[in-house]
């Protein structure tokens, strides 16, 4: 319910998703570490980053949220190359890794006001809805099916501007 608010504020352009988004990131950091599955975990914080700059820079100018963007681009690069080094013991690796590179590229193009944000994340929900079929978390793959009916509605939004 938490990543549909996000998904519908995003594509609305209200900067209450990116609350939504820290809120979500933080419930599913829990339920990452109670799956032990740690490569997710490094995702959700770097979401919880993502959404708590996103939410600094959405009204601010183009050049500064492009400086920022930067930078946390930098942010998102590693927490992606930690989670490399510690997601050998996921329950599946390569679903995993898919994920946390779709979704945080995901972020940071969102940041950046970029159609290439709703691709990925649309993405990334697709692969996340069968890593929580592999995981028989089908409660998480049907709101993450969802959540890519508004990724789709957030890049069809973008697209009409």
């Amino acid at each position: 319910m938490v990543t549909k608010k996000l998904k519908i504020f995003l594509s609305k352009k209200n900067k209450l998703g990116w609350i939504f988004g820290m809120f979500a990131a933080s419930i599913f950091s829990y339920i990452a570490i109670e799956k032990n599955s740690y490569l997710y975990l490094a995702l959700e914080i770097s979401a919880f980053i993502t959404f708590l700059f996103g939410f600094f820079v959405w009204n601010i100018s183009k050049k500064n949220r492009d400086k920022i963007s930067f930078i946390l681009g930098f942010v998102v690069i590693f927490f992606v190359i930690y989670s490399l080094f510690i997601g050998m013991s996921s329950p599946n690796f390569l679903l995993e890794s898919l994920m946390v590179l779709n979704f945080s590229l995901g972020g940071v193009f969102l940041v950046k006001q970029s159609k290439f944000g709703w691709i990925f994340y649309g993405i990334g929900h697709v692969v996340f809805i069968w890593y929580g079929i592999e995981l028989e978390l089908y409660f998480i793959s049907i709101l993450q099916a969802i959540s890519l009916i508004f990724a789709y509605q957030g890049f069809r939004k973008f697209m009409e501007k």
